[in-house]
């Protein structure tokens, strides 16, 4: 079983998998509807055993929703409905920054980072999520 990681933007949508306590950057959608975003994520779902998706929510620097997050939560809103998955939001703050950063560091091409850097942040956005978990899990350990 894996988790799917999901840096949503209004034109790409990145996807990131976890393999074990470990987030990989998988794949850039092109998004032109829903519709057809819905058959290759329900596709992707199924080819890889996705048990959750991590789904980065764009909180500002305060921690609160603003205009973008409005609009991401009505697409995650809609998913839910389509999806019989648990979908968790996750604080993408930073993280496109943190992705173009990275890419750069690696000399990639201007035209390659804005292909590759949704699918890079929603990476950073499952490792988070899966650093937390993993942290939580070792505090159980430590506890009992």
């Amino acid at each position: 079983m894996s988790i799917l990681g999901v840096d949503w933007g209004e034109k790409r949508i990145g996807l990131a998998i976890s393999r074990n306590d470990i987030a990989f950057d998988f794949k850039t959608l092109i998004f032109d509807n829903f519709d057809n975003f819905l058959k290759e994520i329900k596709k992707i779902i199924e080819d890889e055993k996705v048990e959750k998706i991590i789904f980065g929510i764009s909180k500002n620097k305060e921690g609160k929703i603003g205009f973008q997050a409005k609009k991401q939560l009505v697409f995650v809103k809609r998913l839910k409905r389509e999806l019989n998955l648990e979908i968790i939001l996750e604080d993408e703050i930073f993280t496109s920054k943190e992705a173009k950063r990275y890419l750069q560091e690696q000399n990639i091409s201007r035209d390659k980072i804005d292909k590759l850097i949704n699918q890079k942040a929603a990476q950073l956005i499952l490792q988070a999520y899966l650093d937390r978990m993993n942290k939580k899990e070792e505090a159980r350990k430590v506890d009992h």
